[in-house]
């Protein structure tokens, strides 16, 4: 059974009362969560390992966040009487069964936090999405299933974009090119976002051919091998607190989490976008776990359209169908 849990990224416009400290800052968030009826814990780390209880929701400081947010092509607050803070928003785990889209949709909608406390999303926000697996006899992705998801996310990379294009939500995604980020009928952004980086074209790989990729990582003895693999980066460190972790889909989270961590899109406060990135991460993983390794090969000579072969994979004939067009 496949589990998830999210972590959002956003800026938050508070009084100075409320952001006179870090404390102060989170609890005003946290405060306007409970009022939705359900358990929110400020969570401030002692160390950079330290974790919060994910089997409730979380409201953590995040440094990386760009508060400015005009700067960025987001709308500009001008309340004065506001302050601008970087937050991250953690979700309790949820399994990938239930009926967790109407708690998105209560905590993110309409009537959620955003009408407590205003949030804004930029180039710097992230909504990052970890899949892990357990069940009653299973507490994580096995070499085998972290292999099959690995080959997918190598092959696949490219094709997303254009799913991306397919869903008209161009302007959330890193890497696409830009006509003007200012202009709202633009669907883009101005540059590429420089700290999540390919996983298909890391240094070690991106001179290999889909094959050869195939090859490298069926032959891969254990789980930290597949790693520094899809994630390899010249210091080694796949602890899942080093640099490796900054790919669009982080495989050193299984060393922190047990997880593998999708990071390509960028946040957004529209619930619905949240939950259809959501649907799309769980299918793609549970497409991969039931492809066999040695299928993979055969698709490579069967099918040389890799958009229609990746439509294939996920079972969606509608998208399959505009790739034909």
């Amino acid at each position: 059974m496949l589990t998830f849990g999210f972590e959002f990224e956003c800026v938050a416009a508070l009084s100075h009362q409320e952001s006179q400290s870090d404390r102060t800052a989170l609890e005003a968030i946290a405060s306007s969560s409970r009022d939705l009826g359900f358990p929110v814990n400020v969570f401030l780390p002692r160390s950079t390992r330290d974790q919060p209880n994910y089997e409730v929701w979380n409201v953590c400081l995040d440094v990386t966040i760009l508060e400015e947010t005009s700067s960025t092509g987001s709308q500009k607050d001008d309340d004065k009487d506001l302050e601008l803070v970087g937050a991250e928003i953690v979700s309790p785990i949820f399994k990938a069964e239930d009926d967790w889209q109407l708690m998105i949709e209560r905590v993110f909608g309409l009537s959620g936090i955003g009408a407590r406390i205003p949030l804004t999303t930029n180039r710097s926000t992230g909504f990052h999405v970890h899949v892990g697996i357990q069940g009653e006899s299973v507490e994580g992705f096995t070499l085998e299933q972290v292999k099959s998801v690995a080959i997918a996310v190598m092959f696949f990379e490219g094709t997303l974009a254009i799913l991306f294009q397919h869903w008209e939500i161009q302007e959330l995604i890193n890497r696409v090119e830009v006509i003007d980020p200012y202009h709202h009928a633009s669907r883009s952004i101005l540059t590429q976002d420089e700290d999540i980086a390919s996983n298909r074209k890391n240094n070690l790989v991106r001179d290999r051919t889909d094959a050869q990729i195939i090859k490298i990582i069926s032959a891969a003895e254990t789980v930290m091998e597949v790693i520094a693999i899809v994630c390899y980066e010249a210091q080694k460190n796949y602890t899942g607190y080093g640099e490796s972790k900054l790919f669009k889909v982080n495989f050193t989270s299984l060393s922190k989490c047990g997880t593998i961590e999708f990071r390509q899109h960028i946040a957004t406060t529209d619930d619905k976008k949240l939950c259809r990135w959501i649907r799309f991460v769980i299918l793609f993983v549970e497409m991969a776990l039931i492809t066999p390794l040695a299928i993979w090969e055969s698709y490579l000579q069967k099918e040389k359209n890799p958009d229609l072969l990746f439509c294939k994979f996920l079972g969606n004939l509608e998208i399959q169908q505009e790739f034909e067009q």
